[in-house]
């Protein structure tokens, strides 16, 4: 699925998820990785005799032709804390890519000439992506080396 400013997001069908989960690739490419760790938790080091062992993705970026380092040996415990990081690195990179987006497209539409003023142009062009999306987004210009009069404003 690709958001607004065309950039893609790893929202996996379950059903088609759990089938390669199921498929006789993933299972060799699973036993692979864990003989590979001597069925150790990359986390902690416990071993398949203290805990159950499971593999985790450390991206979806190539699910279904994964690489061997695509893939980390954990423990239940680590597995379910290594899930929350990545959700909360996919999040920082979501608004880091959204937000250097509007930036770009604001640095473009200023420098179009719609205006002499930075701080006019940014509510435009804010005021504009509002009106297109119904998404309030604000824009520091102060990171674009502009003087911003109002870093939170925001259309509402």
């Amino acid at each position: 699925m690709k958001d607004l400013f065309g950039f893609d997001h790893p929202d996996e069908d379950p059903d088609e998820y759990q089938a390669y989960i199921n498929s006789p690739r993933w299972k060799r490419l699973r036993a692979q990785k864990l003989e590979e760790t001597r069925y150790q938790c990359e986390g902690c080091q416990l071993s398949r005799l203290s805990v159950t062992l499971e593999v985790h993705h450390l991206t979806y970026e190539r699910l279904g032709a994964e690489r061997l380092e695509d893939l980390q040996v954990l423990c239940e415990k680590c597995h379910a804390a290594a899930d929350e990081q990545r959700k909360k690195d996919m999040q920082t990179q979501r608004a880091e890519k959204k937000r250097s987006a509007i930036y770009r497209g604001f640095e473009t539409w200023f420098a179009n000439g719609n205006t002499n003023n930075a701080n006019i142009a940014k509510r435009k062009f804010l005021t504009m992506l509002y009106n297109n999306t119904g998404i309030s987004y604000k824009l520091d210009l102060n990171l674009l080396g502009y003087d911003d009069d109002d870093p939170e404003w925001r259309p509402e």
